[in-house]
This record gives structure tokens, sequence and C-alpha cells, in this order.
């Protein structure tokens, strides 16, 4: 599994997840838009841990550079 999500993807991708996994499991509690939300927080944070992202392998994008893969 190569990793195709830049550093700035992943904590973005992060940020993001926590946003949505505080709607989902705090404002919108017991509902079905909570359930999605939360379910897009864990697949967002999974994303961003791992750095692979399926649906960038499918449309063919990498945001992650030479300069930052070098480093990991």
């Amino acid at each position: 599994m190569l990793n195709n999500v830049g550093r700035s993807d992943r904590f973005f991708r992060l940020i993001f997840a926590s946003i949505l996994g505080y709607l989902g499991l705090f404002i919108y509690d017991g509902t079905a838009l909570g359930l999605g939300l939360a379910t897009a927080s864990v697949l967002l944070t999974i994303s961003g841990v791992f750095g692979f992202c399926f649906l960038y392998t499918v449309l063919g994008i990498n945001t992650n550079n030479a300069r930052e893969s070098s480093k990991y």
C-alpha cells in the first residue's frame, strides 16, 4: 500500500474528522445524520493516520510529493 496522501492533506483530514466526529456524536446524537457524520469521521481518521486513500487510487490522485515522501 503506497502512501498517496500528503502531509498537509493528512493534517486537514484529521482536523475535519475531529469536527465531524464532534458533530456526529454530540450535536446530532441519535439521528441518521449523526451516524453518517460519525462514520465519515472514522473513515477520514483512518485515511489521515495511514496516509492512504482508496478514492485517490481510483481517481489517480497523489498528493504525496517526492520531498515529503523522503522524510518518512
